[in-house]
């Protein structure tokens, strides 16, 4: 009777763990994966934060311009925002990659240099439930402490 009621205990511990990590799980997804998802698909705004980031780039930091490695079926409209919008040019340094394999976003490179900064939907997301998710995790669950 005793290793039953321990084995019992032991497997709705199981359970309850499981179910909080379900919880937790389809509330990031409905607060963070899904919202986040949703504008970077938008071309616009993917466009606009690349407008942003090459406005605001320190000429000096990159003498051969700014390489943006971009979603391939992205690519020819983020091409005509910037050719309208912004005041640097695809001609000033602004050069566009397409990559096939690359879901949403972009990331970006002074020409020539080894390092990136990577700005697309998996690090976006990854970011904010890094930061939001032990908040939420207190105050889903505060009663266990």
């Amino acid at each position: 009777m005793g290793k039953t009621l321990s084995g019992l205990k032991m497997s709705f511990q199981h359970a309850m763990i499981t179910l909080k990590q379900e919880i937790e799980r389809v509330i990031i997804c409905k607060l963070i994966e899904d919202p986040v998802s949703e504008v970077f698909s938008d071309t616009s705004f993917v466009a606009g934060l690349i407008e942003t980031v090459a406005d605001k780039w320190s000429p000096e930091k990159s003498e051969g311009g700014i390489e943006f490695f971009v979603p391939e079926e992205m690519i020819k409209d983020i091409e005509q925002y910037l050719s309208i919008k912004t005041t640097k040019t695809l001609s000033e340094g602004i050069i566009l990659h397409p990559v096939k394999s690359m879901a949403k976003g972009f990331e970006v490179r002074p020409a020539g240099k080894e390092y990136k900064i990577s700005v697309t939907e998996r690090d976006f997301s990854s970011y904010i439930k890094e930061i939001l998710r032990p908040k939420l995790v207190d105050l889903l669950f505060e009663k266990d402490k």
